[in-house]
């Protein structure tokens, strides 16, 4: 935009309380000479604070499962299996929210139809789809289950 201008100054204040934040640190990220950005401080629910803490700061090394990212979600780790598998759970949870949401509106519908044979096939047509796309949900995950598992041996998958 014209006449507009943003400066940012950028100081290395910290002094000595830089050696005591550091030592407050998990000793993994001790090790790694990073500092991480500390989003578990946004939270302010105590309980939710502990999780995001403990999600974040598992020990790679000697924990089958590895340190995480938390978000509104919960606990993603890191690894890409991990992360693809939550998206496909995530998907699979809105996809059948919306497969319910669609039944009970179709339900509304027929009770509200009053007999009139346009609305209570509409309702009827509007169910049979929900039903349909849900046992398509339900079959894909299987299919992707047998694909990821049985032929492609991807670790994570299932089994």
């Amino acid at each position: 935009f014209v006449g507009c201008e943003t400066s940012v100054v950028v100081r290395d204040s910290c002094g000595n309380s830089c050696q005591a934040e550091k030592t407050a640190l998990h000793p993994k990220e001790l090790n790694s000479g990073t500092t991480p950005f500390r989003i578990c401080e946004q939270i302010g629910d105590s309980e939710l604070r502990e999780k995001c803490e403990e999600c974040a700061t598992k020990d790679v090394e000697n924990d089958s499962d590895a340190a995480g990212i938390w978000t509104a979600v919960g606990c993603i780790q890191r690894e890409p299996t991990a992360l693809i598998a939550a998206l496909v759970q995530l998907g699979l949870g809105i996809a059948g929210g919306v497969a319910l949401l669609t039944i009970l509106a179709a339900g509304f519908m027929l009770t509200t139809s009053q007999g009139e044979p346009k609305k209570a096939g509409e309702a009827k047509e509007m169910i049979t789809a929900a039903v349909l796309g849900l046992l398509f949900i339900i079959f894909s995950v299987t299919i992707l289950q047998f694909i990821g598992y049985n032929i492609l041996k991807i670790p994570g998958f299932g089994g």
